[in-house]
């Protein structure tokens, strides 16, 4: 169900997961079952990152960043 479904950004780790059960010593355990689980790349606008539902499936929009062209700059070598 898409109402089980968590995504969260920890760490500059994109997750995506659900939570599954156990039967174990007739207890119901519940654990984190991960669907996707990666760093999120240096040319993603982390801060932007949004998730949305199309035709019962979930999509993880993950937008680039403009800033990450890099940094660049002469520098001259002082006599």
């Amino acid at each position: 169900s898409l109402d089980n479904i968590t995504i969260e950004i920890n760490n500059h780790q994109l997750m995506i997961f659900c939570y599954a059960t156990l039967a174990s010593q007739d207890k119901q355990l519940q654990f984190p079952k991960f669907l996707y689980n990666k760093s999120i790349p240096y040319f993603v606008d982390a801060d932007n990152i949004t998730a949305t539902v199309e035709e019962n499936t979930v999509v993880v929009t993950l937008p680039f960043n403009a800033l990450s062209n890099g940094y660049h700059r002469d520098i001259t070598v002082e006599k």
